[in-house]
């Protein structure tokens, strides 16, 4: 019975590590600013050039534009709606979309945080997926 009990309670243990608060880590802060900019270099550098060698050599330009403004025209409905949609609670027409409680980035301060790295820095990160399927979508 008493092994039955430790048993228990270790399995609990595992749990108890979450109840602490939530602090900041710089490591995983400079990580995601990291992981951001590859993405960011993926989408100008990568699609830029995968693209441009797919075309004619007088029809790079418009390619290069199209990608460019694909993603910059993501990355602005991103901030806008896009982040409040998918990273809110319900608000919407069912389950998966989620409300307008942070449209235009409300309510998202520079000290709050997404787990161990602030909320700005994730919803740039998350941003930049978003904008580079957007890029990817709009030159086929």
């Amino acid at each position: 019975m008493k092994s039955k009990i430790l048993s228990f309670i270790s399995l609990l243990l595992p749990f108890a590590a979450f109840a602490e608060e939530a602090k900041l880590d710089t490591g995983d802060t400079a990580w995601m600013i990291t992981a951001t900019a590859f993405v960011v270099l993926m989408t100008v550098g990568g699609l830029i050039l995968f693209y441009g060698g797919m075309t004619r050599f007088k029809n790079i330009v418009n390619t290069v534009m199209m990608v460019l403004m694909a993603y910059a025209v993501a990355i602005v409905v991103w901030f806008l709606w896009g982040y409040s949609l998918a990273f809110t609670e319900g608000g919407g027409l069912n389950a998966v979309v989620g409300g307008l409680s942070k449209f235009l980035m409300n309510g998202v301060d520079y000290k709050a945080l997404s787990g161990t790295y602030p909320e700005w820095v994730f919803a740039t990160f998350q941003s930049t997926f978003a904008a580079i399927t957007i890029a990817l979508a709009a030159v086929q």
